[in-house]
């Protein structure tokens, strides 16, 4: 009989950057965690909420992406 091995946890980063860009500002990548962390709840909750409330859900879903797309590119506009 074999004793069973704890678990490792693994952590890995994958980091996707052009050659040459810019890295983005430490306040953009908070703010981006942040609407992150809302898009996945509201996208968890469109598809396994409350069916009456999925207007509701995919509207929040849009608002979400669209600050999602100006924080980009206001620190896109920001790099030197």
């Amino acid at each position: 009989m074999t004793t069973p091995q704890p678990a490792i946890a693994r952590e890995s980063l994958n980091e996707f950057r052009r050659p040459g860009a810019a890295p983005v500002p430490p306040d953009a990548l908070q703010q981006i965690e942040t609407l992150l962390s809302n898009l996945t709840l509201y996208a968890s909750l469109f598809a396994h909420g409350s069916g009456d409330r999925r207007t509701d859900y995919v509207a929040r879903v849009a608002h979400v992406t669209t600050q999602l797309e100006t924080v980009s590119a206001r620190a896109l506009a920001n790099s030197p």
